[in-house]
């Protein structure tokens, strides 16, 4: 099946931009360490797009208030829901869809630092009403398996 996927991979590239939707960029939190979730906020408050038209939200399901001070530092909007066990990482998103209003939502693992371009290499695709959802590639900051056992990271 591995090879069946990338035997022939499909190159898309976005229209160009002719107007910038808003977008609010969600980064989900329990647990994960701070230095791993700074370097995701870095990364979403980095974007070469227009900084009035997107807002980065950190979804706290930690309830810590390390992370709250670091949203607060960094420049985020901090959501922290009251039910935590409630539906789990879909629980935490759904919860703050219904505190923002982006036209658009492009939602982050802690450890999914996105690129400068991330929203002006995607946010294209959903001119039109044909697009609802898409799918980037995942660099992630962990080292995969290879990496880590050949001292690559």
């Amino acid at each position: 099946m591995f090879t069946y996927q990338v035997w022939s991979p499909v190159e898309r590239t976005a229209p160009p931009l002719t107007s910038y939707p808003t977008v609010d960029m969600m980064v989900t939190v329990v647990q994960e360490p701070l230095d791993i979730l700074k370097r995701t906020l870095v990364g979403c408050l980095h974007q070469e797009y227009p900084a009035d038209r997107f807002r980065v939200y950190v979804l706290d399901d930690g309830h810590r208030d390390e992370v709250r001070g670091l949203a607060d530092e960094l420049g985020c909007v901090y959501v922290r829901r009251p039910n935590r066990p409630l539906h789990a990482k879909d629980g935490n998103i759904n919860h703050a869809q219904a505190q923002s209003n982006g036209e658009l939502l492009a939602i982050f693992d802690v450890d999914h630092v996105p690129a400068t371009s991330f929203l002006m290499e995607t946010v294209g695709f959903f001119h039109g009403s044909a697009v609802a959802f898409v799918q980037t590639p995942h660099h992630r900051y962990n080292p995969d398996i290879f990496q880590q056992n050949l001292r690559l990271s």
